[in-house]
């Protein structure tokens, strides 16, 4: 046997939302989530839900029928051959919730159900006036217990790996390099110690979102081949590139001219967001191999790696709107190399197993919905630290999460 009841499961969250209000509720929409606003207006009862959903319909000027907000489920008071009431069956194949630790007294429940089985009044509203209390402490209690469970396994598992080794061999020597590295790391070190035919090294495009750890990277590679780290970010004067002669006639060097010289890694930080100058000139030391300084003709190192770090390709896009568009014979000096967002080193850097996949999870919501707002693993480091500090979860993702995001968008990616 089934009874009809209120469909929530359908309904999205905007418009639970405008149910709750013609309900009388007053909370807080912005923060609450929809799994909350489901639990909540089921306490209403079924009678009560359609009339504020006819409410909703005439506000909205659109005819209201009831069966389109009803749906059968099995009847709970169903009674066969003298055994106890037998519970709804879920719509959903989940396993039961072990019972929680410190929930509410069962046995007292359970005298209150048989008071109004007794009295003939056992009806929906009643029912779930007594349980919902126990079921709400029990699943508070179920997932804080999964939660600290899950981050202690993860951290046991982290603690327990071994640190990642890598092996490099150079004409300088021999480099062991442990701990974690992005998953492209070991390609990048690979085209960073090839050689053209005149003996000087290769020259890497490294591309990717925000925080994924390219300078990290550009570092660790400087340390793997032996070899001395220089680093610039996005230039406002080509002056900054090649240096300048001051008022006492004094060359005063960059960290390019270093690298150039004397060997070097050298990373071109935001080379994207630099002016058009300083990359012409870039441009032309990396095709000629000789570049004209202010002091004079240099001419390249053979141990100048150059790797240029960026968020695009081909400039600007909706996510970086201030990004110069490079014309192709700069690009045509390059090997591109992709710089993704590793999750699972996301995951371990950040030390925090379920904020780490929360955040990931409103990223992929995002991407599948089109819109165009970067959730890096910045947020997910930075949330991270933040938490551990005991900052409320919702202060966190206003910090670290909502930058940029309208009301909007943050709706459609966390409801």
């Amino acid at each position: 046997m089934t009874v009809q009841v209120f469909n929530l499961s359908n309904i999205t969250k905007d418009g639970l939302v405008e149910l709750a209000r013609h309900l009388g509720v007053k909370r807080d929409y912005d923060r609450i989530l929809k799994s909350e606003l489901v639990a909540m207006l089921r306490s209403f009862g079924t009678e009560k839900l359609l009339d504020a959903a006819r409410a909703v319909c005439e506000a909205e000027g659109e005819a209201f029928d009831a069966d389109d907000w009803l749906t059968d489920e099995a009847d709970p008071q169903e009674i066969v051959d003298d055994e106890p009431p037998k519970a709804a069956a879920p719509k959903a194949k989940t396993k039961p919730a072990p019972a929680a630790s410190a929930a509410p007294d069962v046995g007292h429940v359970a005298t209150m159900l048989a008071q109004l089985l007794a009295a003939g009044s056992v009806n929906e509203d009643g029912v779930r006036a007594i349980v919902r209390p126990m079921l709400d402490e029990q699943a508070i209690d179920l997932c804080n217990r999964l939660g600290a469970a899950t981050h202690e396994v993860v951290k046991q598992a982290l603690a327990g790996m071994p640190p990642r080794e890598i092996l490099v061999k150079s004409e300088r020597a021999e480099v062991k390099l442990t701990g974690r590295q992005h998953k492209n790391f070991e390609q990048l070190l690979q085209v960073a110690a090839a050689r053209q035919p005149d003996g000087h090294r290769l020259n890497v495009w490294l591309y990717g979102p925000p925080g994924t750890g390219k300078t990290t990277a550009a570092r660790n590679v400087a340390k793997a081949l032996g070899l001395a780290f220089h680093c610039n970010g996005a230039l406002a004067t080509k002056y900054e590139l090649t240096g300048f002669i001051d008022a006492q006639g004094t060359y005063q060097g960059t960290e390019f001219r270093k690298a150039w010289e004397h060997g070097g890694v050298y990373l071109f930080d935001e080379i994207d967001g630099s002016v058009p100058a300083a990359a012409v000139a870039f441009n032309a030391a990396l095709a000629n191999g000789v570049m004209a300084f202010p002091d004079g003709m240099i001419e390249r190192h053979p141990d100048c790696v150059v790797i240029a770090a960026a968020n695009t390709i081909h400039g600007a896009t909706a996510e970086f709107t201030g990004r110069m568009k490079l014309d192709a014979a700069t690009i045509d000096r390059f090997v591109m190399l992709d710089w993704p967002i590793d999750e699972q080193l996301e995951v371990e850097l950040s030390g925090n197993t379920e904020w780490a996949r929360f955040v990931q999870r409103t990223r992929r919501k995002a991407a599948e919905q089109g819109l165009k707002v970067a959730i890096t693993p910045r947020a997910t480091i930075y949330g991270a630290s933040l938490l551990a500090q005991g900052l409320p979860v919702d202060t966190v993702k206003s910090m670290v999460l909502r930058k940029g995001i309208n009301d909007q968008q943050w709706h459609a990616i966390t409801a």
